[in-house]
């Protein structure tokens, strides 16, 4: 199982947080056992311009053949 848990605030508010401008990318994925190459995942993310995930919440499996 991998987790990847990404929260960004506005920097420039002086108490540190600013949850109007805070961005959330959270997601984890799922190796299946005794499988080669597939996965279960689950995601979410307000942020459209980051890399990790896709903006909104997105549930996925993968196969490799």
């Amino acid at each position: 199982v991998t987790f990847v848990l990404d929260y960004d605030t506005d920097k420039l508010n002086t108490n540190g947080t600013d949850a109007k401008d805070a961005t959330i990318e959270a997601g984890v994925t799922y190796a299946v056992p005794g499988t080669t190459g597939t996965t279960i995942s689950a995601s979410y993310s307000n942020d459209p311009d980051e890399d990790n995930f896709d903006n909104g919440t997105q549930v996925k499996m993968a196969f490799k053949f």
